[in-house]
């Protein structure tokens, strides 16, 4: 194990990370303004609270009380903005006190995490995205039990990962007796030659964005009520500021509509899934605020699926720990009907809903992964840990650009 000087030994990196990167599935979106205030003001609290802990900026940062503050100075940018609808809830002192910080950004007793949104990239040894990453950044550097390797619609020629690779990710976890640790997604991938004809009949360009959105999801599932239907980004767009809900508008409405205008009741056969969604809606928890209170609203308590599209961005541990501490204000849920994230409804959506929908029993998972050599590993790890803080995805136009270029042939 390299020494923890090695990386980042002056700490410039905040263990919650807030940047443009992307999924490769969307140009990537600048920082606000606001953004970048939260940021500098994460530092200065990380410069100044080191000092009185008596620790390294980078030895901080590794503390619970790094995440605590680094969270507690997004909420000060986002509310000098006027962004209150949606926070962290983290006690101030909690930036200086490590057990209660441990109590707020820490696991939950019993807490199980089931990721069904992950991403290896298949790449040459050494790359960031190597089989050695994605093991460190999700299941050394993360609390994730387990995650669903995602595929990734492509031509086969230009797969970012290949099933075979996917499979070769999956036993070596396996060699790790990380048995169910890591899940496949079986590839169904209809536009390629020689999987289905006549495909050449589909829209493609200008119509596609049309052909991608949630307004027929009410229609099939009505249709359909013995198929699950899991909506990965939960109709989610990046260019549509996530507010009340309003009939018509673009985004995680779309999807809201169409289960409406169809009678598909909450708690049915419909799953709204997180990845990328709740990674940006960070970085605006009062957008955060509603479009998870539409989301649970719509779908159910029991229906909304914990995701993260890592190792886009890097360990999904910041996205866990925003979301173990992220609070809808009292003034929006009283408003709007939207729900408090208790305790309850948090364990649903990170693993529990989850381990429903693929049959797995999450008290007998998280039973075996507790003893198995994954966890044992971990725990030596976590002596004296590294974790990256960074990110993976394309930051700018030019990086997306390329990658689709790389991806596209």
């Amino acid at each position: 194990m390299k020494k923890l000087a090695d990386i980042d030994p002056e700490g410039k990196r905040l263990p919650i990370k807030l940047d443009s990167a992307s999924n490769g599935e969307f140009v990537p979106v600048p920082l606000s303004g606001t953004n970048r205030a939260a940021n500098r003001l994460a530092h200065e609290f990380a410069s100044s609270f080191s000092k009185r802990t008596n620790l390294t900026r980078r030895r901080f940062l590794l503390s619970s009380c790094g995440a605590a503050s680094t969270l507690l100075a997004f909420n000060a940018a986002n509310a000098a903005a006027g962004r209150t609808g949606g926070f962290f809830d983290i006690p101030k002192d909690a930036a200086l006190d490590e057990p209660l910080a441990r109590v707020q950004v820490g696991p939950a007793k019993d807490e199980f995490i089931f990721d069904v949104q992950g991403h290896f990239i298949d790449t040459p040894k050494g790359n960031a995205k190597s089989v050695e990453v994605f093991v460190k950044d999700v299941f050394m550097d993360s609390d994730t039990d387990v995650m669903v390797l995602s595929f990734v619609p492509s031509r086969r020629d230009a797969e970012p990962v290949t099933i075979q690779a996917a499979d070769a990710v999956r036993r070596i976890v396996e060699k790790l007796e990380g048995t169910h640790r890591l899940l496949l997604h079986g590839r169904v991938n209809p536009n390629q030659p020689g999987d289905l004809e006549g495909m050449d009949e589909l829209p493609f360009g200008q119509q596609s964005y049309e052909h991608s959105q949630c307004s027929d999801i009410g229609v099939v599932a009505k249709r359909f009520p013995d198929v699950n239907f899991l909506i990965y980004h939960s109709g989610f767009v990046t260019g549509v500021r996530e507010e009340v809900y309003q009939p018509g508008r673009d985004g995680i409405d779309t999807l809201v509509s169409s289960l409406q205008k169809n009678s598909v009741s909450p708690s049915s056969n419909v799953y709204a899934e997180l990845g990328s969604t709740w990674r940006f809606l960070m970085r605006d928890p009062e957008q955060a605020a509603h479009g998870l209170g539409k989301l649970i609203k719509a779908c159910g308590p029991d229906n909304v699926l914990w995701g993260t599209d890592s190792i886009w961005y890097g360990s999904p541990q910041d996205q866990i720990q925003a979301f173990r501490t992220f609070q809808i204000a009292p003034a929006l849920r009283e408003k709007h009907g939207y729900p408090e994230i208790t305790p309850d409804l948090r364990a649903k959506i990170f693993g529990r809903n989850a381990a429903k929908v693929y049959g797995l029993s999450a008290a007998e998972v998280k039973k075996y992964t507790s003893l198995d050599s994954v966890s044992r590993e971990r725990s030596a790890y976590l002596e004296n840990p590294q974790p990256r803080f960074e990110t993976y995805g394309p930051k700018t136009r030019r990086e997306f650009l390329q990658y689709l270029k790389v991806r596209l042939g």
